[in-house]
């Protein structure tokens, strides 16, 4: 049998709504990329992460079959696909990254599927975003985020949220509906 799953995250490294960004939001972006996407091939650390057979996906995907695709989409995206199996239960594992050019964002998608004829061990703890964010000590982080649909004039408000040390935010829709009053 193949199953697959897939999980989506936007990440935008700055700018908000309204406001310019800047060459050095591109820079950090152009950064991260080639620390978290393009540095597969040393081994260099991934936007995700999760457990297979017990053991973390950082330990496990060194030793598995890997392949990558670059591809510009247009002047403005490229595309780069990862791709890993372990060879003993044919497992795959798919990261597909949209880069954009023009704005200081990154979006990617992962996909497990199993291409042997057995059962896969178990597969927990997914995590499309596993990353480590670092700041200057006198700063804090921005969240920027927005109101779901509230069927009024303020619905997807963009807001600006502070993370102090040790904060916590939550964001979930209501109701059973995707965006209903809480856009995560």
């Amino acid at each position: 049998m193949i199953r697959a799953l897939g999980a989506a995250l936007l990440v935008a490294i700055s700018a908000f709504p309204g406001e310019p960004m800047s060459r050095d939001e591109l820079r950090q972006k152009d950064e991260w990329v080639r620390q978290n996407l393009l540095s597969h091939q040393e081994g260099g650390p991934l936007p995700f992460s999760f457990t297979y057979g017990g053991k973390p996906s950082a330990a496990l995907l060194a030793s598995w079959e890997k392949t990558a695709k670059d591809a510009k989409l247009d002047d403005q995206r490229a595309k780069h696909v990862l791709t890993w199996t372990d060879p003993r239960s044919g497992l795959m594992i798919r990261c597909e990254a949209i880069e954009y050019h023009d704005f200081p964002t990154v979006e990617w998608t992962l996909y497990l599927k199993n291409t042997g004829a057995n059962e896969t061990p178990i597969i927990e703890g997914l995590q499309a975003l596993d990353v480590r964010l670092s700041r200057k000590l006198a700063d804090e982080f921005i969240l920027h985020h927005q109101t779901g649909d509230n069927c009024s004039a303020r619905s997807y408000e963009p807001h600006r949220t502070r993370l102090d040390a040790k904060s916590r935010q939550s964001f979930a829709p209501a109701g059973g509906r995707p965006t209903n009053g809480a856009y995560p």
